[in-house]
This record gives C-alpha cells, sequence and structure tokens, in this order.
C-alpha cells in the first residue's frame, strides 16, 4: 500500500461524503421514511445517497466491491465483494432515525478495506459540516486539521458515549458508568466514533453495531491515537467481507486512557 493509493482513495471518499451532504441537507426536513424488514428506519435519501455513491464507485474504480447499508444496486455492476482486494462500506446516512425527525445528529460514514483492513475512513457531520478523514498511513484530520483522541484524567468530566433507547440492554451497562461519568447518545455511531477521534468524547460503546457504523471511525481513533477494540480488548480487523454484513461488532473506544479503564468494567463483568 503506497500512500499515493490512499490519499487518491480519501480525497475521492471526502468528495463523495460531501456530496451525500448535499443530497441530505436537500431533503432534511422533508424526507419520507418507511420501515425496513428488521424493523428499522428507511428514508428516500438514505437511498438516494447509496445509490450515488455506488454509481460513483462503480465509474471510478470497477473492479472494487461495496458493502452498504440499504439494499441498493449500482447501474454499473460491481464485483462481489468476497472476491476483490478493495472493499468500500457505506452508511449513507448513519442516523436515520434522527433524520426522519428533523434532529440534526446524522452522517455519512465510508471506509475502503484492503483485504478486510480499514485503510480509508472519513465521517461527515452533515449539519456541521466538519469532515473527519484518515488513511491507515497519515493522522486522522478534522476539516484538515490533525486531531488527537483524548488523554483526559479518568474523573468526573469523562464524557462517554454510548447507545440508549427504551428497553435498550445498554441501559444495564451504562448506568453504573453515570455515578462516576457523563454518558452522551446522540443516536448516530459513526459520529460518536468521530468525536472520540477529535477528543469530543472521551470513549464509546455500542453493544448492537454493524460494520457500517463502524469501519471509517475505527481507523479514525487508531490514527488519532486512541483504540478501537471488541469487549475483550481483541481488534475488531481485517474482517471477511463474504460475512461482514450480517455479524454483529460490539466494541469500545476511546483515548488510551478512557479505553483501558472501558475494558477494565467489561472485564469485570460475570
Amino acid at each position: 500500500m503506497t500512500t499515493a493509493i490512499t490519499q487518491d482513495l480519501v480525497q475521492f471518499a471526502v468528495g463523495l461524503a460531501s456530496a451525500a451532504g448535499r443530497i441530505a441537507m436537500a431533503r432534511f426536513g422533508l424526507t419520507v421514511s418507511h420501515p425496513k424488514p428488521d424493523g428499522s428506519e428507511v428514508t428516500d435519501a438514505d437511498e438516494a445517497v447509496q445509490e450515488m455513491i455506488t454509481q460513483r464507485i462503480a465509474e471510478r474504480y470497477a473492479d472494487h466491491g461495496v458493502i452498504g447499508e440499504e439494499a441498493i444496486q449500482a447501474v454499473s455492476p460491481l464485483p462481489d465483494p468476497a472476491g476483490v482486494r478493495y472493499c468500500w462500506i457505506i452508511d449513507p446516512v448513519d442516523g436515520t432515525r434522527n433524520y426522519a425527525r428533523g434532529f440534526p445528529a446524522f452522517a455519512t460514514s465510508i471506509a475502503v478495506l484492503d483485504h478486510g483492513q480499514p485503510i480509508v475512513g472519513v465521517v461527515r457531520w452533515h449539519h456541521t459540516g466538519q469532515v473527519f478523514a484518515a488513511t491507515c498511513d497519515t493522522v486522522t484530520t478534522l476539516d484538515g486539521a490533525p486531531v488527537q483522541a483524548s488523554q483526559r484524567p479518568l474523573d468526573s468530566n469523562l464524557l462517554i458515549g454510548a447507545q440508549l433507547g427504551a428497553h435498550h440492554a445498554t441501559q444495564e451497562i451504562v448506568t453504573p458508568w453515570l455515578k462516576s461519568w457523563a454518558v452522551r447518545n446522540l443516536g448516530a455511531t459513526a459520529i460518536h466514533l468521530a468525536l472520540v477521534a477529535g477528543g469530543g468524547l472521551d470513549g464509546a460503546y455500542a453493544r448492537d453495531c454493524r460494520i457500517w457504523d463502524l469501519a471509517a471511525g475505527a481507523l479514525l481513533i487508531e490514527q488519532a491515537g486512541g483504540r478501537c477494540t471488541d469487549l475483550i480488548g481483541q481488534p475488531l480487523f481485517p474482517i471477511d467481507p463474504a460475512t461482514c454484513a450480517k455479524a454483529n461488532y460490539p466494541f469500545v473506544a476511546g483515548g488510551l486512557r478512557a479505553h483501558r479503564i472501558l475494558l477494565e468494567h467489561f472485564a469485570s463483568r460475570p
């Protein structure tokens, strides 16, 4: 892998994310949503963004695979992700429930995997216009400026991003944390991960996470000096493109201090 290749890929991914933002913001407040078979929501903007991204990848990188959250096919055929070196992982609108209700926390997440390992990660928070980007051979940037994961002391000012919701199993995990730290839920895992990379959150945890939520943000954190692992500290990557779309990826992430204390919490549980 050369810097020239990753720079070409990340520049293209940033352009895709910006184009996704134009589509999403133009439809914000006007979009139509409907339930998917798994009960989650999808909007016409999710589908339009993924169709645009998939088609542009097919036009420029015809030998690359694509795995996206939505069931969209490019006009130009793409190869099976399991049989190619490079695979793009796309979440067209992470935070769809927020987006559909007019809550301004939603993003597009784009990653490129090389043999199952992230080499490019881009997350664009559309309402703010902030773009987090990294490659496997560069530091993470926010709007072009280098950022670092937090190394704050582990005190009551620690900010942890975590999934929460009515009857959500994460409540049992998070409740003890409330005695010591501040917990935030923006309803968009990709934003949580990007904020960890930029130091806005000290750590993050998700029990229910799909590869399109995770792939870009995990690289952002690692290249910002943090860690993103499974719940026992093992690497999440490389993954198998043949099976990753159906898998769940629980994770803990953070600056080195926060990541360590989150791992200790899980190690102490039955």
